[in-house]
């Protein structure tokens, strides 16, 4: 148990919003992809245009006169705020300020009326425009899905805290209530950290034989629960380490803080990077895995691989309290590419011994 101050941590001034979504099959049942985080993707970007365009089909969005105040710009086509232009490398796309994760582990077919969630979170800015989200969400599923575009309807639709899993009701009754201050914030994410610290006396399998016990270390397991795809020198990578990983998340986290969040985020990226790099790798588990796209943008079909598993890093208990914070907002905001389609779905555990295979 952790008995002294948790370490500081210069948190990025960022609100995270996540609503759990049940969806129920239609009479003609759904038949969707493996994975169906793209499809469910294009369908709300369509059916958003449908009810917050007021230009009309025919205007596309750049250049378009209501761009600076439009819903479909702000969450599809993000633009560069004029006081954070030059910020970033040129070139570096805008991450899109949600991401929308469907829990269907594999499941293509659906009966009439059984049931799948979808979680949305919203960063930020992004956060007031959430009953456009929600509403075209709902019209999306009417309109169908997958194929034979069969319909499906909301019968339960929450706002939770995924740390506590505590949970708030915002749709009844065929009903949307969004009148609810449940988000996320540093606050929680310093929550997180104590009680992950406080709770890390159990012990995590090993299948190595080579670990030795040190005195006053920590390990962390990262599962990778859909498919990552991290870049490095403008290639997909297939090899993991703790530096590639925290690099990819700090980037990521300080793109959206900048963007979405109230401020700059100020943090020292070499000092956190220092540290990851003093990680040690303790055991890897992960494998690529292939799912495809359809993208009407380019009308065909496109493969989006990524890593799933798991990894467990060890690291001296000081150093793991300070780089937990980031493995956390990175768990709220996800990592790597793909992510507005639900890719890079992280979940961190913290434990304090490692045991192996052969001693359980």
């Amino acid at each position: 148990m952790v008995t002294h101050p948790i370490k500081a941590f210069p948190h990025p001034k960022l609100q995270v919003q996540r609503f759990r979504i049940v969806i129920a099959a239609g009479a003609e049942g759904l038949v969707l992809p493996a994975y169906s985080g793209s499809t469910l993707r294009g369908a709300l970007g369509h059916a958003l245009r449908d009810i917050a365009c007021t230009a009309g089909k025919a205007q596309v969005c750049s250049g378009c006169f209501y761009q600076m105040i439009c819903p479909v710009t702000m969450l599809f086509n993000p633009l560069v705020p004029d006081d954070r232009k030059g910020l970033f490398l040129k070139g570096q796309e805008i991450p899109a300020p949600f991401v929308l994760r469907p829990y269907t582990q594999g499941k293509s077919h659906y009966q009439r009326d059984e049931t799948f969630e979808v979680e949305m979170t919203l960063f930020g800015k992004a956060m007031p425009f959430a009953p456009y989200l929600l509403s075209a969400f709902a019209r999306s599923l009417e309109r169908g899905l997958g194929k034979g575009l069969r319909s499906a309807r909301v019968v339960e639709a929450s706002v939770v805290n995924p740390f506590t899993k505590g949970s708030q009701s915002i749709y009844e009754g065929g009903q949307w209530n969004l009148a609810t201050k449940l988000y996320l914030s540093a606050q929680d994410v310093k929550e997180r950290v104590k009680k992950l610290l406080e709770y890390s006396t159990s012990t995590v399998q090993s299948h190595s034989s080579t670990h030795k016990k040190k005195e006053a270390t920590t390990f962390i397991k990262i599962t990778f629960k859909t498919p990552l795809r991290l870049k490095a020198d403008k290639r997909l990578q297939d090899k993991l380490s703790a530096t590639l990983l925290f690099r990819g998340l700090l980037r990521r986290l300080s793109v959206i803080a900048a963007y979405y969040g109230e401020q700059l985020w100020k943090i020292d990226f070499a000092k956190y990077i220092k540290k990851a790099e003093a990680l040690q790798l303790r055991e890897e588990a992960y494998t690529w895995t292939d799912w495809e796209r359809y993208s009407s943008r380019q009308n065909a079909k496109m493969k989006l691989g990524g890593l799933m598993g798991y990894l467990i890093l060890e690291g001296e208990s000081d150093w793991i309290e300070e780089l937990l914070p980031i493995l956390l907002w990175g768990q709220l905001i996800h990592l790597g590419k793909a992510t507005s389609f639900g890719l890079g779905d992280l979940e961190i555990e913290v434990f304090r011994t490692l045991a192996h295979s052969h001693e359980m």
